[in-house]
């Protein structure tokens, strides 16, 4: 569930749990999508995950690495890919699964808010809880328990 710039060797920061956050939920409404599932070899988890990335997000291909031990992570999974690993096929951009999920217009508006590749333009947790995403999702909540 690490943030993409985790695996670029940025660390992890505030923002990057946000993003943590946001896999996990999401992974609970639709399990595999992020993370090490469908991996079967150990040695492959970190290229594993960063294949599932690009598969979600098509232009995330990470930072130019020269000389950084991570780019051959970078390679094995645009290799993955590319070898057309079936496991990392079944995962489409992140807009084509939540479309295949039936989720509600304003869960889909949060977690395009929440999951964004680039750290700079992802939100802070007190900027999630003032956004618009945020409050139309929970006002779909509590409109759909009162009734």
């Amino acid at each position: 569930m690490r943030a993409p710039e985790v695996y670029q060797g940025l660390g992890c920061i505030h923002r990057s749990q946000i993003w943590a956050l946001a896999a996990i939920l999401f992974c609970w409404i639709r399990p595999g999508v992020f993370g090490t599932t469908g991996n079967k070899i150990p040695l492959y988890r970190p290229s594993w995950c960063i294949a599932k990335l690009m598969r979600l997000f098509p232009g995330w291909t990470g930072p130019p690495m020269e000389n950084d031990v991570r780019q051959c992570e970078f390679k094995l999974g645009k290799a993955l890919i590319e070898e057309s690993e079936p496991e990392i096929l079944k995962v489409s951009s992140l807009e084509d699964e939540m479309q295949t999920m039936g989720m509600p217009p304003e869960l889909r508006d949060l977690f395009r808010y929440l999951l964004v590749v680039d750290l700079g333009g992802r939100p802070s947790a007190s900027e999630v809880l003032a956004s618009k995403e945020y409050l139309a999702l929970k006002k779909k909540a509590l409109t759909s328990t009162v009734g």
